[in-house]
């Protein structure tokens, strides 16, 4: 008796946690297509840039994503379409609402091959005065890629 009384008890929890974890599966759904779709809308100059950085062609995709409510932070993605882990960094030129630019690094260590990341740049900025951005540089390892107006 007190053997099945274990086995139904663990049934239990086990299709609790199944339970939850579906749920939160099902929660994480909107939330990254609320980021693609906050990308998106983004407009202005190389805002997201692929870049070639792999021998085979593969490539890494590197975007800023504009403050959508003024208190949403500013922040540079970055995506690694190759097959090793690499440090990457990229430098984004941001226009600011007062007309005036700023230059800001953004890092992405150790990124994972297939992994996507949203970082804070340095220096930070109050997100309420950017008003657009555009990505000049990707460097990978020790490979730069500087991107050419035009």
């Amino acid at each position: 008796m007190l053997k099945q009384l274990s086995l139904i008890l663990a049934i239990v929890i086990v299709a609790i946690l199944a339970i939850i974890a579906a749920l939160t599966i099902v929660d994480r759904g909107p939330d990254e297509e609320e980021i693609g779709s906050d990308t998106a809308e983004v407009t202005g100059p190389r805002t997201t840039i692929m870049v070639s950085v792999g021998a085979d062609g593969s490539q890494v995709e590197v975007g800023c994503r504009l403050p959508v409510d003024g208190q949403s932070p500013f922040l540079v993605t970055f995506e690694n379409g190759t097959d090793t882990t690499d440090d990457y960094k990229a430098r984004v030129s941001v226009r600011l609402g007062d007309g005036g630019r700023s230059t800001v690094v953004a890092e992405a260590p150790e990124l994972r091959p297939g992994e996507r990341r949203s970082v804070l740049p340095e220096p930070w900025l109050e997100p309420d005065g950017v008003t657009g951005c555009e990505v000049v540089a990707i460097q990978a390892s020790d490979r730069v890629i500087i991107l050419e107006d035009g």
